[in-house]
């Protein structure tokens, strides 16, 4: 399976605002980006990618401060 790289600028979702953060799933293997971790469920991540602010409430880690 090709695995996409969902923080990429020009994606379908909004990557810029993801630059510097690791995005880490909880409930499955996945995991992007490079900087502090920002870690939860692959749908809360998901629901962050597409600028959906109810996200934020399920995400934990170091790197929740830099998406505020």
């Amino acid at each position: 399976m090709r695995m996409v790289n969902l923080v990429t600028p020009g994606f379908a979702f909004h990557g810029r605002r993801y630059r510097g953060v690791r995005l880490v799933a909880t409930d499955v293997e996945w995991s992007s980006g490079q900087g502090p971790e920002v870690r939860g469920s692959a749908l809360d991540l998901l629901a962050l990618l597409a600028n959906r602010p109810e996200a934020a409430a399920g995400l934990t880690g170091p790197g929740v401060e830099r998406l505020r």
